[in-house]
């Protein structure tokens, strides 16, 4: 928790005062649901942890950064049981599809919005909410918390789920070579040509994703993925 915290902040946006993606929701997602309740409490202290040591002038914003990184990702985990359950009353098979849908149900319509709400209130009452509207903040807060939850949930979940010897993720080195490789074209292009046309090469990733999809299993493809996200990030930073 506090390591995905501090690499979040460090790929922040708006004069570092707030991050593109929330990887601890993700984290705690998946920790919840694998794990069960017991989970909370590590959730619970790595947070607290990271937000001691990165907000220690601003103590009152702890118990809300607490509470909404456990809250949040413990609704949504409660709230996808019930439609797996509500499933299989009727009939419905658990296939790796139904599990991967209800997830995104819960996670943006539920885990998302109550961390979003909590957090932004959290912001305000301590007044870092760097000049933006209450709702402004929310909004961003929900999209940032969503991308964390969808990104790193899935991926962190199927390395908890897995037998003992497959807990290890794997990368598909084509499609990581690839996105590395389109990466480096982006930054020159960036730097030395035509800017439009660097932003245009951005959209090859997605032909990228589905070869990534179509060669490999969930677990790799979204292992994969992320791998590919880190040169994408050193790209827009290059340029």
């Amino acid at each position: 928790m506090v390591i995905g915290a501090t690499l979040s902040r460090a790929a922040a946006f708006s004069a570092n005062e707030f991050s593109l993606i929330w990887p601890p929701a993700g984290i705690a997602f998946a920790a919840l649901e694998s794990l069960g309740l017991v989970a909370a409490v590590p959730v619970a202290l790595g947070l607290g942890v990271w937000v001691a040591a990165t907000y220690a002038d601003t103590p009152v914003l702890m118990p809300f950064a607490v509470v909404a990184g456990v809250l949040g990702p413990l609704l949504g985990v409660d709230v996808q049981r019930r439609l797996i359950t509500r499933a299989a009353a009727m009939g419905h098979p658990l296939t790796n599809l139904r599990r991967l849908l209800t997830f995104y149900l819960s996670a943006i319509l539920v885990g998302a919005p109550v961390a979003a709400l909590v957090g932004a209130s959290g912001l305000a009452a301590c007044g870092l909410q760097g000049g933006s509207s209450f709702v402004n903040m929310l909004t961003a807060f929900w999209l940032v918390e969503s991308l964390g939850l969808i990104l790193f949930g899935p991926a962190v979940g199927v390395l908890l789920r897995g037998d003992a010897g497959q807990r290890l993720p794997r990368v598909d080195l084509p499609t990581f070579a690839a996105a590395l490789g389109l990466s480096v074209l982006c930054a020159a292009m960036e730097r030395y040509g035509p800017t439009g046309y660097s932003a245009l090469q951005g959209y090859f990733f997605l032909p990228l994703a589905a070869f990534c999809g179509v060669r490999c299993t969930a677990r790799t493809n979204h292992w994969t993925l992320l791998a590919c996200a880190a040169p994408f990030r050193w790209s827009a930073r290059a340029s």
